[in-house]
């Protein structure tokens, strides 16, 4: 009881002074910049390779690669392995059977 008592009153005095900052013109935020959101038209034009299906996933992260541009993440992600839902517009996950070393699903952004 005591340690929610205290987030609460420490919660409120950071917001009080974050809020007294703020109208002073202390606190100066370029929204553009600082709060950026990936939207559609910053992602690849091809956003799924089902033609990947059935190759090696190492032949496949080899030509996504080479396609998408050079800031992106392609990864070889084992068949059935727990990941992150987060979408990120540069980051390809490539589903691999462990047994087979094949592609299994179409790879896609996010």
């Amino acid at each position: 009881m005591r340690r929610t008592l205290l987030l609460l009153a420490l919660t409120f005095a950071l917001g009080t002074a974050c809020a007294a900052q703020a109208a002073d013109g202390a606190l100066d935020f370029d929204a553009e910049t600082t709060f950026t959101v990936p939207m559609r038209n910053q992602m690849p034009a091809k956003h799924l390779w089902p033609e990947l299906v059935g190759q090696p996933a190492e032949a496949a992260k080899a030509a996504l690669v080479q396609e998408l541009p050079a800031n992106s993440l392609v990864l070889l992600v084992p068949e059935n392995s727990m990941m992150t839902m987060d979408f990120r517009t540069n980051r390809v996950r490539i589903i691999y059977s462990k047994a087979t070393g094949l592609v299994v699903s179409p790879p896609r952004i996010g």
